[in-house]
């Protein structure tokens, strides 16, 4: 069975992670510049058209791609060999498929811009305004946040096929109400295991809040998510 294990740490200092095997980059800030999903139609469907693919084939490839790869932040050589399984999956013949992606790149910088498929519209962004978000360390009389349920997050197909095992380190601001907002990646293993921590754990997590005198109090917390294939 391919699951993940979570473990929840509390503590107002990051935790060290040993070096992993495979790295990649944490997905997008909503500062780093990307490439949205229609834009990214846009020009896969000009790039096919130059390849003399048909448009049912165009609109098959758009079709399962979006299945794969939805709400996922996908980055430059995760996206050309995505593109290329779709092709080699088509039976597409190679010198079709290296004319496609030449194509891709000659219509835009598509393929080295980082491709946002929905997921940085689906991170909840709360602004706490005046409110103390507190951390927890020795300063502080804050009693920590309780999780009361945290389902673990999936493992993609990409990370699977390629043997993708590691730890996600997350930042999270736990509200009042107990609910997960603000979640941002410190340390990603990519292929889509990030996304799927973030929203599995902003979507389905729910925590007893952290209080300070008896209130209820927003918290800033670290958690590390290890996937490993069992």
């Amino acid at each position: 069975m391919k699951r993940s294990a979570l473990c929840l740490s509390l503590s107002g200092c990051f935790v060290l992670l040993a070096a992993l095997a495979l790295q990649a980059q944490a997905p997008s800030s909503p500062d780093e510049k990307v490439t949205q999903l229609p834009e990214f139609e846009e020009v896969f469907r000009l790039a096919a058209a130059q390849s003399q693919l048909s448009p049912q084939m165009q609109e098959e490839l758009l079709a399962q791609f979006k299945r794969e790869y939805g709400r996922r932040v996908i980055r430059a050589p995760e996206l050309r060999a995505a593109v290329l399984e779709l092709l080699y999956q088509r039976e597409i013949p190679y010198t079709v498929a290296q004319n496609f992606l030449g194509a891709l790149r000659d219509y835009r910088k598509t393929l080295t811009a980082p491709l946002d498929t929905g997921f940085l519209e689906a991170v909840r962004r709360v602004d706490p305004g005046d409110r103390t978000v507190y951390k927890l360390d020795k300063v502080n009389r804050v009693t920590p946040p309780r999780p009361v349920q945290q389902p673990l997050p999936l493992y993609t197909a990409s990370a699977r096929r390629l043997g993708v095992e590691g730890l996600v380190l997350l930042e999270a601001l736990v509200l009042e109400d107990g609910s997960i907002a603000n979640v941002k990646v410190i340390r990603g293993l990519g292929y889509g295991l990030d996304e799927s921590a973030v929203l599995t754990i902003q979507d389905r997590w729910k925590f007893q809040p952290g209080t300070l005198d008896g209130e209820a109090v927003p918290v800033k917390a670290t958690i590390e998510v290890s996937f490993r294939l069992y």
